[in-house]
């Protein structure tokens, strides 16, 4: 299972240090679709934030790597 500090470290890998999606799976492990994946979440989340005149880069990230939280809609009461 994939964490979020994982995530989070596959997106500043490629965003700090310049490194591939390639590169990026060979020093963690993961597959290079996933890789992918998260390095795309990105891409598509950062033109959404230049398309909206704001550029919190570091806002994007946190939103990308912090869990969802779980809404529960359980009743202890009911049967």
């Amino acid at each position: 299972m994939i964490t979020m500090n994982i995530k989070q470290q596959i997106l500043m890998m490629h965003i700090h240090e310049g490194r591939s999606r390639r590169e990026i799976a060979k020093i963690t492990g993961i597959n290079r679709d996933t890789v992918g994946k998260y390095i795309g979440q990105y891409g598509e989340g950062r033109q959404q934030l230049l398309a909206s005149g704001s550029a919190d880069i570091q806002s994007l990230i946190d939103s990308l790597t912090t869990a969802p939280s779980i809404l529960w809609a359980f009743d202890p009461n009911e049967n």
